[in-house]
Protein backbone atom coordinates (compact mmCIF):
# COMPACT_ATOMS: atom_id res chain seq x y z
CA UNK A 1 0.00 0.00 0.00
CA UNK A 2 0.91 3.32 -0.87
CA UNK A 3 1.74 5.51 1.44
CA UNK A 4 -0.11 8.34 0.23
CA UNK A 5 -3.12 6.47 -0.29
CA UNK A 6 -2.60 4.89 3.26
CA UNK A 7 -2.43 8.45 4.46
CA UNK A 8 -6.34 9.51 3.35
CA UNK A 9 -8.02 7.37 6.03
CA UNK A 10 -10.46 7.25 8.62
CA UNK A 11 -12.24 6.89 12.65
CA UNK A 12 -15.24 7.06 14.75
CA UNK A 13 -16.02 7.99 18.23
CA UNK A 14 -17.92 6.86 21.47
CA UNK A 15 -19.27 8.57 24.24
CA UNK A 16 -20.22 8.04 27.69
CA UNK A 17 -22.04 10.69 29.96
CA UNK A 18 -19.37 13.34 31.36
CA UNK A 19 -18.41 13.52 34.65
CA UNK A 20 -15.45 15.84 35.12
CA UNK A 21 -14.22 18.81 33.03
CA UNK A 22 -10.34 18.51 33.21
CA UNK A 23 -7.71 20.50 31.28
CA UNK A 24 -7.58 17.96 28.38
CA UNK A 25 -11.76 17.70 27.68
CA UNK A 26 -15.21 20.13 28.41
CA UNK A 27 -18.64 19.39 28.26
CA UNK A 28 -20.49 22.27 25.97
CA UNK A 29 -24.40 21.26 25.64
CA UNK A 30 -24.82 18.22 24.31
CA UNK A 31 -20.90 17.90 23.11
CA UNK A 32 -17.92 17.10 24.75
CA UNK A 33 -14.52 18.62 23.52
CA UNK A 34 -11.53 16.65 23.21
CA UNK A 35 -8.80 19.27 23.76
CA UNK A 36 -5.63 18.14 21.88
CA UNK A 37 -2.17 19.88 22.20
CA UNK A 38 -0.42 18.56 18.96
CA UNK A 39 2.75 19.68 19.67
CA UNK A 40 2.53 17.93 23.51
CA UNK A 41 3.10 14.53 21.57
CA UNK A 42 6.06 12.49 23.09
CA UNK A 43 7.93 9.42 22.15
CA UNK A 44 6.81 6.45 23.17
CA UNK A 45 7.40 2.40 22.64
CA UNK A 46 5.31 -0.62 20.82
CA UNK A 47 5.00 -2.10 24.00
CA UNK A 48 3.19 0.70 26.03
CA UNK A 49 -0.42 -0.04 25.41
CA UNK A 50 0.33 -3.43 22.93
CA UNK A 51 1.78 -6.87 23.90
CA UNK A 52 2.71 -8.24 20.51
CA UNK A 53 3.34 -7.94 16.88
CA UNK A 54 2.22 -10.27 14.08
CA UNK A 55 3.23 -9.89 10.36
CA UNK A 56 0.73 -11.73 7.94
CA UNK A 57 1.54 -11.98 4.20
CA UNK A 58 -1.51 -11.95 2.28
CA UNK A 59 -0.96 -14.86 -0.42
CA UNK A 60 -3.15 -14.79 -3.80
CA UNK A 61 -1.96 -15.64 -7.19
CA UNK A 62 -0.83 -13.05 -10.11
CA UNK A 63 -3.87 -14.26 -11.93
CA UNK A 64 -6.77 -12.88 -9.31
CA UNK A 65 -4.59 -9.69 -7.46
CA UNK A 66 -5.96 -7.37 -4.95
CA UNK A 67 -6.15 -4.38 -6.52
CA UNK A 68 -6.10 -1.19 -4.49
CA UNK A 69 -6.97 -2.75 -1.00
CA UNK A 70 -9.58 -1.14 0.42
CA UNK A 71 -12.08 -2.17 3.81
CA UNK A 72 -11.34 -5.26 6.03
CA UNK A 73 -12.62 -7.14 8.45
CA UNK A 74 -10.62 -9.48 10.90
CA UNK A 75 -12.44 -12.21 13.11
CA UNK A 76 -10.46 -14.77 15.15
CA UNK A 77 -10.59 -17.14 12.28
CA UNK A 78 -10.47 -15.61 8.99
CA UNK A 79 -9.59 -11.54 7.11
CA UNK A 80 -11.77 -10.10 4.63
CA UNK A 81 -9.96 -7.57 2.06
CA UNK A 82 -12.51 -5.68 -0.44
CA UNK A 83 -10.76 -5.25 -3.59
CA UNK A 84 -11.98 -1.92 -4.23
CA UNK A 85 -11.01 -1.84 -8.06
CA UNK A 86 -12.24 -5.39 -9.02
CA UNK A 87 -15.22 -5.51 -6.64
CA UNK A 88 -14.38 -8.56 -4.96
CA UNK A 89 -14.04 -9.65 -1.55
CA UNK A 90 -11.06 -11.73 -0.88
CA UNK A 91 -11.43 -14.43 2.61
CA UNK A 92 -8.25 -15.56 3.56
CA UNK A 93 -7.49 -17.76 6.82
CA UNK A 94 -5.69 -16.15 9.74
CA UNK A 95 -2.44 -17.34 8.25
CA UNK A 96 -3.30 -15.36 4.69
CA UNK A 97 -4.13 -17.91 2.86
CA UNK A 98 -6.93 -17.63 0.38
CA UNK A 99 -9.98 -19.46 0.59
CA UNK A 100 -12.32 -17.91 -1.22
CA UNK A 101 -13.24 -14.69 -3.47
CA UNK A 102 -16.81 -13.45 -3.75
CA UNK A 103 -17.10 -11.76 -7.17
CA UNK A 104 -19.92 -11.93 -9.29
CA UNK A 105 -19.76 -8.84 -11.84
CA UNK A 106 -22.31 -7.43 -13.11
CA UNK A 107 -25.80 -5.77 -13.07
CA UNK A 108 -28.25 -8.81 -12.88
CA UNK A 109 -29.90 -10.61 -10.28
CA UNK A 110 -26.87 -11.84 -7.37
CA UNK A 111 -24.37 -9.35 -9.33
CA UNK A 112 -22.78 -6.75 -8.25
CA UNK A 113 -20.27 -3.40 -9.88
CA UNK A 114 -19.43 -1.75 -6.62
CA UNK A 115 -18.76 -2.14 -3.30
CA UNK A 116 -19.89 0.73 -1.02
CA UNK A 117 -19.70 -1.28 1.64
CA UNK A 118 -19.28 -4.79 3.59
CA UNK A 119 -20.24 -6.22 6.66
CA UNK A 120 -19.17 -9.67 8.64
CA UNK A 121 -22.02 -10.60 10.42
CA UNK A 122 -20.66 -14.37 11.76
CA UNK A 123 -20.16 -16.60 8.85
CA UNK A 124 -21.98 -14.10 6.18
CA UNK A 125 -20.79 -11.23 4.25
CA UNK A 126 -23.11 -8.42 3.58
CA UNK A 127 -22.37 -6.35 0.23
CA UNK A 128 -23.82 -2.92 -0.06
CA UNK A 129 -24.63 -2.02 -3.62
CA UNK A 130 -25.72 1.85 -3.91
CA UNK A 131 -24.95 2.09 -7.16
CA UNK A 132 -28.15 -0.97 -8.00
CA UNK A 133 -29.78 -0.13 -4.62
CA UNK A 134 -29.58 -3.23 -3.03
CA UNK A 135 -27.75 -5.17 -0.69
CA UNK A 136 -26.27 -9.01 -0.80
CA UNK A 137 -25.56 -11.50 1.37
CA UNK A 138 -22.95 -14.42 0.80
CA UNK A 139 -21.64 -17.11 3.01
CA UNK A 140 -18.13 -17.62 3.02
CA UNK A 141 -18.52 -19.95 0.11
CA UNK A 142 -18.90 -17.11 -2.36
CA UNK A 143 -22.99 -18.79 -2.24
CA UNK A 144 -25.76 -16.37 -2.43
CA UNK A 145 -27.90 -16.35 0.61
CA UNK A 146 -30.12 -13.63 0.07
CA UNK A 147 -30.76 -10.27 -1.74
CA UNK A 148 -32.92 -7.45 -1.25
CA UNK A 149 -33.57 -3.33 -1.69
CA UNK A 150 -32.12 -0.78 0.05
CA UNK A 151 -34.70 1.63 2.12
CA UNK A 152 -32.40 4.69 1.31
CA UNK A 153 -29.96 5.42 -0.99
CA UNK A 154 -27.22 6.69 1.32
CA UNK A 155 -23.54 7.44 1.60
CA UNK A 156 -23.47 4.36 4.53
CA UNK A 157 -25.83 2.13 6.25
CA UNK A 158 -26.08 -0.16 8.97
CA UNK A 159 -29.00 -2.56 8.25
CA UNK A 160 -29.99 -4.05 11.68
CA UNK A 161 -32.88 -6.41 12.70
CA UNK A 162 -34.95 -3.72 14.54
CA UNK A 163 -33.84 -0.42 12.92
CA UNK A 164 -31.79 0.76 10.20
CA UNK A 165 -28.77 3.73 10.50
CA UNK A 166 -28.50 6.01 7.14
CA UNK A 167 -25.81 8.87 6.44
CA UNK A 168 -26.31 11.72 4.37
CA UNK A 169 -23.25 13.75 3.72
CA UNK A 170 -25.30 16.36 1.56
CA UNK A 171 -28.53 16.04 3.99
CA UNK A 172 -32.18 14.35 3.85
CA UNK A 173 -35.43 16.15 4.23
CA UNK A 174 -36.35 20.05 5.10
CA UNK A 175 -33.86 19.40 7.96
CA UNK A 176 -30.89 18.55 6.12
CA UNK A 177 -30.39 15.55 8.74
CA UNK A 178 -27.14 13.78 7.78
CA UNK A 179 -28.10 10.42 9.72
CA UNK A 180 -31.60 9.06 9.70
CA UNK A 181 -32.92 5.90 12.20
CA UNK A 182 -35.70 4.12 10.27
CA UNK A 183 -37.34 1.60 12.94
CA UNK A 184 -38.66 -1.26 12.24
CA UNK A 185 -42.23 0.09 11.97
CA UNK A 186 -41.12 2.47 9.26
CA UNK A 187 -40.70 5.15 12.46
CA UNK A 188 -38.20 7.77 11.11
CA UNK A 189 -35.73 10.04 13.34
CA UNK A 190 -33.23 12.91 11.96
CA UNK A 191 -30.26 13.80 13.86
CA UNK A 192 -27.19 15.85 12.86
CA UNK A 193 -28.54 18.78 10.57
CA UNK A 194 -26.18 19.63 8.17
CA UNK A 195 -24.11 22.73 8.94
CA UNK A 196 -23.64 25.77 6.57
CA UNK A 197 -21.85 25.74 4.31
CA UNK A 198 -21.03 21.67 4.55
CA UNK A 199 -22.71 21.13 1.92
CA UNK A 200 -19.86 22.26 -0.46
CA UNK A 201 -17.64 19.10 0.55
CA UNK A 202 -16.62 16.44 -1.76
CA UNK A 203 -17.88 13.21 -0.53
CA UNK A 204 -15.01 11.93 0.93
CA UNK A 205 -16.30 8.97 3.55
CA UNK A 206 -14.41 7.48 6.23
CA UNK A 207 -13.99 3.76 5.36
CA UNK A 208 -15.42 2.45 8.46
CA UNK A 209 -18.86 3.23 7.99
CA UNK A 210 -21.22 2.93 11.23
CA UNK A 211 -19.12 1.14 13.45
CA UNK A 212 -20.54 -0.66 16.71
CA UNK A 213 -18.99 -0.26 19.63
CA UNK A 214 -19.82 -4.35 21.82
CA UNK A 215 -18.05 -3.08 24.90
CA UNK A 216 -20.01 0.13 25.30
CA UNK A 217 -23.45 -1.10 23.16
CA UNK A 218 -23.07 2.06 20.90
CA UNK A 219 -22.57 3.37 17.37
CA UNK A 220 -20.49 5.85 15.89
CA UNK A 221 -20.02 7.78 12.95
CA UNK A 222 -16.90 9.48 11.51
CA UNK A 223 -16.49 12.08 8.66
CA UNK A 224 -13.75 13.36 6.78
CA UNK A 225 -14.73 16.96 7.15
CA UNK A 226 -15.34 17.49 10.32
CA UNK A 227 -14.04 16.52 13.77
CA UNK A 228 -17.55 15.53 15.27
CA UNK A 229 -17.84 12.27 16.06
CA UNK A 230 -22.08 11.67 17.12
CA UNK A 231 -22.47 8.62 19.37
CA UNK A 232 -25.88 6.72 18.97
CA UNK A 233 -26.86 4.64 21.76
CA UNK A 234 -27.54 0.48 21.08
CA UNK A 235 -31.09 1.26 19.87
CA UNK A 236 -29.79 4.13 17.49
CA UNK A 237 -30.76 6.75 18.88
CA UNK A 238 -28.13 10.02 19.19
CA UNK A 239 -27.01 10.59 22.54
CA UNK A 240 -24.41 12.48 22.48
CA UNK A 241 -21.47 14.13 20.07
CA UNK A 242 -17.86 14.57 20.90
CA UNK A 243 -15.93 16.62 19.53
CA UNK A 244 -12.09 17.06 18.60
CA UNK A 245 -10.43 20.62 19.59
CA UNK A 246 -6.37 20.95 18.21
CA UNK A 247 -6.30 24.47 18.55
CA UNK A 248 -4.32 26.34 16.47
CA UNK A 249 -4.03 23.16 14.45
CA UNK A 250 -7.40 22.87 13.83
CA UNK A 251 -8.71 22.84 10.09
CA UNK A 252 -11.30 26.15 10.63
CA UNK A 253 -14.90 25.67 8.67
CA UNK A 254 -14.26 28.47 6.40
CA UNK A 255 -11.26 27.42 5.22
CA UNK A 256 -12.57 23.88 4.82
CA UNK A 257 -15.65 25.71 2.37
CA UNK A 258 -12.47 27.96 0.64
CA UNK A 259 -10.30 24.87 -0.35
CA UNK A 260 -12.99 23.77 -2.14
CA UNK A 261 -12.62 25.98 -4.56
CA UNK A 262 -8.75 25.43 -4.70
CA UNK A 263 -7.92 22.20 -3.65
CA UNK A 264 -4.41 22.24 -5.40
CA UNK A 265 -3.63 25.12 -2.53
CA UNK A 266 -5.08 22.60 0.06
CA UNK A 267 -2.16 20.61 0.86
CA UNK A 268 0.39 23.25 0.91
CA UNK A 269 -2.00 25.12 3.36
CA UNK A 270 -1.80 21.95 5.36
CA UNK A 271 1.52 21.49 5.47
CA UNK A 272 2.61 24.64 6.45
CA UNK A 273 0.42 25.07 9.51
CA UNK A 274 0.81 21.35 10.54
CA UNK A 275 -3.38 21.54 10.34
CA UNK A 276 -5.20 18.24 11.52
CA UNK A 277 -7.39 17.48 8.35
CA UNK A 278 -9.47 15.08 9.92
CA UNK A 279 -9.99 12.31 12.56
CA UNK A 280 -8.36 9.05 10.47
CA UNK A 281 -9.37 6.07 13.43
CA UNK A 282 -11.25 5.81 16.23
CA UNK A 283 -11.17 2.26 17.34
CA UNK A 284 -13.16 1.03 20.39
CA UNK A 285 -11.38 -1.39 22.85
CA UNK A 286 -12.43 -3.11 25.98
CA UNK A 287 -10.81 -0.15 28.38
CA UNK A 288 -9.55 1.98 25.81
CA UNK A 289 -10.29 3.92 22.49
CA UNK A 290 -7.73 4.54 20.07
CA UNK A 291 -7.53 7.74 18.36
CA UNK A 292 -5.24 8.36 14.87
CA UNK A 293 -4.42 11.53 12.81
CA UNK A 294 -2.42 13.58 10.98
CA UNK A 295 -1.47 17.12 11.59
CA UNK A 296 0.50 18.99 8.59
CA UNK A 297 -0.65 15.59 6.38
CA UNK A 298 2.13 13.06 7.09
CA UNK A 299 3.32 13.35 10.53
CA UNK A 300 1.22 10.87 12.34
CA UNK A 301 -0.44 10.62 15.84
CA UNK A 302 -1.68 7.86 17.89
CA UNK A 303 -4.08 8.79 21.17
CA UNK A 304 -5.64 6.67 23.64
CA UNK A 305 -8.24 7.81 25.63
CA UNK A 306 -10.02 6.05 28.64
CA UNK A 307 -13.56 5.43 29.41
CA UNK A 308 -14.17 9.26 30.05
CA UNK A 309 -12.55 10.30 26.87
CA UNK A 310 -9.69 11.91 28.87
CA UNK A 311 -6.12 11.73 26.54
CA UNK A 312 -4.24 8.92 28.58
CA UNK A 313 -1.30 8.53 25.98
CA UNK A 314 -0.18 10.87 23.10
CA UNK A 315 2.65 10.16 20.78
CA UNK A 316 4.16 10.98 17.62
CA UNK A 317 6.80 8.91 17.10
CA UNK A 318 7.06 4.98 18.18
CA UNK A 319 10.26 3.06 19.18
CA UNK A 320 9.30 -0.94 18.17
CA UNK A 321 11.04 -2.71 21.30
CA UNK A 322 9.59 -5.52 20.21
CA UNK A 323 11.55 -7.06 17.33
CA UNK A 324 13.59 -3.74 16.05
CA UNK A 325 11.88 -4.05 12.49
CA UNK A 326 10.84 -0.32 10.95
CA UNK A 327 7.42 0.05 11.29
CA UNK A 328 4.73 2.83 10.12
CA UNK A 329 2.43 4.88 12.68
CA UNK A 330 -0.70 4.00 10.25
CA UNK A 331 -4.11 2.25 11.35
CA UNK A 332 -6.28 0.73 8.54
CA UNK A 333 -8.36 -1.97 9.65
CA UNK A 334 -9.05 -3.20 13.70
CA UNK A 335 -10.42 -6.40 15.24
CA UNK A 336 -11.83 -6.68 18.99
CA UNK A 337 -8.12 -6.52 20.58
CA UNK A 338 -6.25 -5.50 17.60
CA UNK A 339 -5.24 -2.85 15.30
CA UNK A 340 -4.22 -3.29 11.53
CA UNK A 341 -2.26 -1.33 8.69
CA UNK A 342 -1.72 -2.93 5.25
CA UNK A 343 1.95 -2.11 3.77
CA UNK A 344 3.45 -3.39 0.08
CA UNK A 345 5.22 -6.22 0.35
CA UNK A 346 8.15 -5.33 -1.51
CA UNK A 347 8.47 -1.92 1.11
CA UNK A 348 8.41 -4.80 3.86
CA UNK A 349 11.35 -6.62 2.27
CA UNK A 350 13.20 -3.71 1.62
CA UNK A 351 12.68 -1.74 5.53
CA UNK A 352 14.12 -5.66 6.53
CA UNK A 353 17.14 -5.72 4.57
CA UNK A 354 17.83 -2.33 5.52
CA UNK A 355 17.15 -2.97 9.38
CA UNK A 356 18.66 -6.00 9.95
CA UNK A 357 21.13 -6.17 7.05
CA UNK A 358 24.65 -7.72 7.93
CA UNK A 359 23.39 -8.20 11.61
CA UNK A 360 23.80 -11.33 13.07
CA UNK A 361 20.02 -12.30 14.89
CA UNK A 362 18.47 -14.73 16.29
CA UNK A 363 15.42 -16.67 14.38
CA UNK A 364 12.13 -17.88 16.84
CA UNK A 365 9.14 -19.46 15.57
CA UNK A 366 6.68 -17.02 14.35
CA UNK A 367 9.13 -13.76 15.15
CA UNK A 368 9.62 -11.36 11.71
CA UNK A 369 12.72 -13.22 11.39
CA UNK A 370 10.81 -16.67 10.42
CA UNK A 371 8.58 -14.96 8.84
CA UNK A 372 11.12 -13.03 6.39
CA UNK A 373 12.91 -16.18 6.18
CA UNK A 374 9.54 -18.45 5.18
CA UNK A 375 8.24 -15.72 2.86
CA UNK A 376 11.32 -14.00 1.61
CA UNK A 377 10.43 -14.80 -2.31
CA UNK A 378 6.87 -14.03 -2.02
CA UNK A 379 7.47 -10.56 -0.61
CA UNK A 380 9.18 -9.31 -3.58
CA UNK A 381 6.18 -9.70 -5.56
CA UNK A 382 3.36 -7.81 -5.67
CA UNK A 383 1.32 -8.74 -2.36
CA UNK A 384 0.19 -7.05 0.60
CA UNK A 385 1.57 -7.61 4.00
CA UNK A 386 -0.79 -6.88 7.12
CA UNK A 387 1.13 -5.32 10.10
CA UNK A 388 -1.13 -6.41 13.29
CA UNK A 389 -0.55 -4.96 16.63
CA UNK A 390 -2.38 -6.59 19.43
CA UNK A 391 -4.12 -3.92 21.88
CA UNK A 392 -2.92 -4.63 25.89
CA UNK A 393 -6.18 -4.58 27.83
Amino acid sequence: MKENKAITFFLLTFLLIPILISCESETKGDAKIIQVDVDAAQKGKISDHFESIEYILLDYPDSLPIVNLFKMKLANDRILVESRETAAVFVFDRKGNLQNVIRNYGEGPGQFRLIDDMFLEGNLVRIHCTYLKKYLIFNLEGELIEEGKLDEIADRSYIGKDFSLFQFQKGEGPEKYTIIRKGKENEVDGFVPLKQGNEDFLRYNNIQGFQYDPFRDSFYLTSMNTYEIPLMDGDGFLKQKLNFDFGKNNFETKRRIQFTKDPNGENTYLIENKIVQSINSFFPFKNKIFVHFFSGIRNSHFLFLDNNFEIIYHVNELENDFDGMKLKMWSWAYSENEIVYALDSKQLYNDYVETFNDKKVTVKKGDIHDFFRNNKEKLKEEKYVLVVMKVKE
